[in-house]
């Protein structure tokens, strides 16, 4: 592969040329073939695309260095970018995962799980000890209707659940939400914008949620009456609910399910892991995160819910937050036994010579960290485990690192079976120059008259005449019990009956959920 690309590279210097080995050194041959398909897709047009960027930055007097963020959590050169555009992947959500990383070791918490909420999607991941679990094999368009890229990709559920997720019913007459989004265009049906489907968004604002004339800082009002017209027409009445009861027992309805469908995404990377989220703080972010954050909560027994500063740009925050990482893969078949074992060591050591070369290269770094994991299977089984074996010289250390993972994940380990090898693995990290998160620059505000409206919290309260607050206006210390909304420009966080907020030395907002 690697001839017939220099050859046809010196044949056609204009044409753009991919090659599954500068993909991935695994075997794998269909996955391998489909990668590299889509990176040849891909590739002319994000090549152009990067390469103008560079050339009108550095035409404006920007002398910096101009990095993307990478699909496993790290920063790409613009080269290595050009080279493998289908490392982008995911890469914008992916942008949240790190800056819930970088906060929860600010904030001393060490199991999160990050919780993007947009318009379309919700996103989860989580992040334990502070590193988050990345797999080296991603379905695009889920392992269903999908197809497979061989290239690492923080381990990130998605699900068809945001605020512009589209309420409507079966044949059956059975309420949905979700997947068809409304989108930004032409959007909730209360945006004024031709929209006559109604959203979680349209749900959110006829409970009261959502302050119809500051959404977006008041940039744009919202129709009150429209989206509870479309409510009533699409779902309430044709379900045989009437008046304001049925509007808003439809209304909660629409959040119950989307809540639901939120929930399951979390269990798939945490209780589907060998995971109990109870141990883990929910981290929310996203215009509609902290929205939904305090029912999630309790739907999931989560204690502790974060919302960090900006949760509407955090994603973006959080990618000027991100490190130089290099993830490289080789296949490696055999038992587990003492000389595989040596073997690994010269294959790693090898793998890490590489990678501090490339790192080195691309960012002008020689302090680099190194984590190695290794493919592992009992030895006839068709799925692997990837277990970290850093450190680990001997049959022993790793059998018993396998074993762990394997028993926390499928609730059993066989002493007895023979394990075997499949794939090792090398993660390669170098530490950048990045912003201090405690010194991000805040916006404080004078506080408002005080303002209270009604809203609608189901099973919990019922209507509830709520106090409102301003986030900008609050400073670290304060505290308060629920129900509670506090808005700000991006988003609005709702704090339910029974829990209570502090805000803490960073300006995030701790909510201490009453959990069932």
């Amino acid at each position: 592969e690697e001839r017939a690309a220099e050859i046809l590279r010196g044949l056609l210097p204009e044409t753009y040329v991919t090659v599954s080995t500068e993909l991935t050194r695994e075997w794998y041959e269909y996955e391998r073939c489909s990668t590299v398909a889509a990176n040849a897709y891909v590739g002319p047009q994000v090549n152009t695309y990067i390469r103008r960027l560079e050339s009108e930055m550095q035409g404006q007097g920007f002398d910096g260095s101009l990095f993307m963020m990478g699909s496993n959590g790290g920063l790409l050169s613009v080269d290595r970018t050009c080279r493998q555009p289908i490392a982008l992947v995911e890469s914008g959500p992916i942008g949240g995962c790190i800056g819930a990383g970088a906060y929860a070791e600010a904030l001393g918490f060490e199991n999160v799980v990050a919780f993007d909420m947009g318009g379309t999607t919700a996103k989860c991941a989580l992040v334990e000890n502070g590193r988050y679990s990345v797999e080296s094999l991603y379905y695009a368009n889920g392992y269903i209707k999908g197809f497979p890229i061989k290239s690492p990709v923080i381990d990130i559920v998605e699900v068809g659940s945001g605020g512009g997720s589209i309420a409507w019913l079966d044949d059956q007459k059975r309420l949905h939400v979700g997947p068809e989004s409304a989108g930004s265009t032409p959007g909730p049906v209360c945006y004024g914008r031709g929209g006559t489907q109604p959203t979680v968004t349209d749900a959110n604002l006829v409970l009261g949620r959502i302050n119809p004339d500051r959404f977006l800082g008041g940039e744009l009002s919202l129709d009150t009456a429209a989206a509870r017209a479309a409510i009533a027409s699409k779902i309430a009445e044709p379900l045989g609910y009437s008046g304001d009861e049925g509007l808003i027992r439809m209304a909660e309805g629409i959040l119950s399910i989307a809540t639901v469908i939120m929930a399951g995404a979390i269990r798939r990377v945490s209780v589907e892991h060998g995971l109990d989220p109870r141990d883990f703080a929910l981290f929310a972010y996203g215009g509609g995160g902290p929205l939904h954050a305090s029912a999630l909560a309790r739907e999931l027994s989560i204690p502790n819910v974060v919302i960090p500063p900006e949760p509407g740009n955090f994603s973006a925050i959080g990618m000027l937050l991100a490190d130089a990482r290099l993830d490289t893969s080789v296949t490696f078949v055999g038992a587990l036994a003492d000389d595989t074992v040596g073997a690994i060591r010269g294959h790693f050591s090898e793998m890490e010579r590489e990678a501090a070369a490339s790192l080195s290269a691309e960012f002008g770094t020689s302090d680099i960290e190194f984590e190695h994991h290794a493919e592992m299977r009992y030895r006839g089984q068709r799925h692997n485990i990837k277990v970290p074996v850093t450190g680990l010289a001997d049959v022993a250390s790793v059998r018993a690192a396998f074993e762990h993972d394997y028993k926390r994940r499928y609730g059993h380990a066989d002493a007895k079976a023979e394990a075997e090898f499949q794939a090792l693995h090398l993660s390669a990290f170098a530490r950048l120059r990045r912003p201090d998160i405690a010194r991000l620059p805040r916006t404080p505000s004078k506080a408002g008259p005080a303002a209270t409206r009604p809203v609608y919290f189901g099973t919990i309260g019922g209507v509830v005449e709520t106090r409102i607050y301003d986030r900008d206006s609050l400073a670290p210390g304060f505290s308060a019990e629920g129900p509670a909304v506090i808005e700000e420009y991006g988003s609005t966080t709702i704090v339910s009956p029974g829990d209570s907020f502090e805000i803490g030395k960073m300006r995030e907002i701790r909510i201490h959920c009453a959990t069932k």
